[in-house]
């Protein structure tokens, strides 16, 4: 179905202004700062499926741009712009590879790269070097489990957001848009 450009702008602007909300409660539940970033992520699943790939990735470089400007926690939005934003749009092209086994390798590979560069970027670029600090006391394995526990928690992750966009394109799409058929 051919939507029409004042839908695609309008529910775009929408999807862009509910992603910024949510990134800007991080200020307010410190506790939230992946939690967030990964519900405004999905978000933009929503724009892909109604509007296209590019107003999805030009939501994506808005929400970026206006979370580093507007929120309060750098760390969110730096995970957001890092990872969480832009995953769920990059999942569909990883699925599409017809072995399992590399699909998945390029998953943990994308994952593991974004975190190294956050790390990074979060040290050097953020000017928060106390992860440096913390992490040097136990450098020989706290780094390894961290990074273990974060791939597990990616699998579930993964899994999770496939079954939530299911949901989204079977049932709830349904229920939003009949009244605009």
């Amino acid at each position: 179905m051919q939507r029409k450009k004042s839908f695609l702008v309008a529910f775009s602007g929408l999807v862009c202004a509910l992603s910024l909300v949510i990134l800007f409660m991080t200020g307010i539940i410190p506790f939230a700062t992946y939690s967030l970033p990964c519900m405004a992520g999905f978000l933009l699943v929503t724009v892909m499926v109604e509007c296209g790939d590019s107003w999805a990735w030009l939501s994506f470089a808005a929400v970026s741009f206006l979370a580093v400007i507007l929120t309060p926690d750098r760390e969110a939005a730096l995970m957001y712009i890092i990872f969480f934003g832009y995953y769920p749009m990059v999942k569909k092209y990883l699925e599409r590879i017809p072995s399992r086994a590399l699909e998945w390798a390029g998953k943990l590979l994308l994952f593991n790269a974004s975190i190294f560069v956050g790390y990074f970027g979060a040290v050097y670029l953020l000017g928060m070097e106390y992860l440096l600090e913390e992490a040097s006391e136990f450098v020989k394995y706290s780094l390894l489990v961290a990074m273990g526990l974060g791939n597990l928690v990616f699998l579930l992750y993964d899994i999770a957001l496939t079954r939530i966009i299911t949901v989204y394109i079977v049932y709830l799409r349904k229920k939003i848009f009949r009244r605009f058929r």
